[in-house]
């Protein structure tokens, strides 16, 4: 139930001991290893994420069940292992059918320093889910609609940063996403989403360019495949979809002060298609301010502007698919820690996207959501959660050959997290 912005994550604050392990807090590595469970009920007015003139919206009171576990291990102060696993169930009292969905995410990472000089890091991600804010942790929304079944997502990272002379750093990096739904059939979302994404990357940096001030240069190649046996439409395969991306941009990272940080990236990218269509090429911007304004209490806010995969197909009256969309994406967040024992975080992000392609083409929809969540610490192992989301997709496609994408969704929640 609770959403969180991926991008959030950006900040990252903690009281470090003296004899605390390279990214451990002093609890991290006064105890390696932790557990937790969060009991919520919850009602949610649209989990079928579905107009309300399609006759197919449900709401439904129930039960969320999120057992975790995580370990953390330092061996030496050069090397940093940390792994996890969350499981997820969630009970809706008003289906008639599978009234529970089953959610497993699995991570692991390794963080290797050589020297002073060249440091190694790779992360693994996997995850089965039904709603996209699990399926999609990236910030940038592909399908904002929820999709039934054992869907998978496989996120894998490395990156290997070495310094070239005084001040001047090179960062190589390798990302890998692929999706696996489990809808088959011709438009089905395994035919519209099941893909591999592999993005490439080289950046150039210069520290202190100027005072608190880094310069970056750099360049990113990325191939999306789509993988499914199963046709977008009659006579068109899923892979008439894939494309090859070129980003090339410049930026600096400036700190303000020790609490107030920003990253700016501007550029463009230019993409070219496996099926017809001419290469396209367009602004790319990747934008962020983080502000730890007091002990315990943060905000982010960021803008993205760039094209990503969609789950729009072929409309009726149109021979050719949907082949992207042009993205521009506003987030941001908000954790407040008014005493030691309450916390709030307000979370936002808005979305606006144009497809390209098809009948589709220059039609756009936006997707929004809001999510506030309230935590009161009884103690450092019992917790009270209070909460709710919103979430509103307003669609342009929407009579486009009888299609109904637009819909609201509200959600409520409460519950006890135990931690130890």
């Amino acid at each position: 139930m609770k959403r969180t912005i991926a991008s959030a994550g950006l900040i990252a604050l903690s009281a470090a001991g003296i004899n605390a392990a390279p990214g451990l807090t002093a609890s991290e590595s006064a105890k390696p290893w932790s557990v937790a469970a969060t009991v919520r009920g919850f009602y949610d007015d649209n989990y079928t994420t579905r107009n309300s003139a399609s006759g197919l919206k449900r709401d439904s009171f129930g039960l969320d069940v999120s057992p975790e576990a995580k370990l953390n291990y330092s061996p030496n102060d050069q090397t940093l292992v940390k792994a996890s696993y969350k499981y997820g169930m969630r009970y809706y009292e008003n289906r008639d059918a599978n009234k529970a969905d089953h959610s497993h995410d699995i991570s692991a990472s390794l963080n290797h320093k050589f020297s002073e000089l060249y440091n190694f890091s790779v992360s693994d991600n996997f995850t089965i889910a039904q709603e996209p804010a699990l399926l999609e942790p990236t910030g940038v929304v592909t399908t904002p609609l929820r999709s039934e079944g054992n869907n998978m997502r496989n996120l894998f990272a490395a990156e290997f940063q070495a310094s070239l002379m005084t001040d001047f750093w090179a960062d190589l990096g390798y990302n890998n996403t692929s999706y696996d739904y489990q809808q088959n059939g011709i438009g089905s979302r395994s035919a519209l989403l099941d893909r591999m994404e592999q993005i490439m990357s080289l950046n150039l940096r210069r520290e202190n360019l100027f005072e608190r001030t880094a310069g970056i240069l750099g360049y990113q190649y990325g191939v999306v495949s789509y993988t499914s046996n199963d046709p977008v439409a009659p006579g068109l395969s899923s892979n008439s979809r894939g494309n090859r991306s070129h980003y090339y941009y410049a930026g600096v990272n400036h700190d303000f002060t020790s609490q107030l940080m920003t990253a700016i990236r501007l550029g463009g990218q230019t993409v070219d298609y496996s099926g017809p269509g001419k290469a396209q090429t367009s602004p790319y911007a990747d934008l962020n301010i983080n502000y730890a304004y007091r002990e315990g209490s943060t905000a982010t806010l960021g803008f993205k502007y760039l094209r990503n995969q969609t789950y729009i197909g072929v409309l009726a009256g149109s021979p050719e698919a949907t082949m992207d969309t042009q993205s521009a994406i506003l987030y941001g967040a908000v954790v407040h820690k008014f005493t030691s024992n309450l916390k709030a975080t307000l979370s936002g992000q808005w979305q606006e996207s144009q497809f390209r392609g098809g009948t589709a083409n220059s039609q756009s929809e936006n997707f929004s959501f809001v999510g506030l969540d309230m935590e009161y610490s009884f103690n450092k192992n019992i917790a009270a959660t209070l909460g709710y989301n919103f979430d509103i997709l307003k669609s342009e496609l929407d009579g486009i050959g009888g299609g109904l994408y637009s819909y609201d969704r509200n959600r409520y929640y409460i519950g006890l997290r135990a931690s130890y």
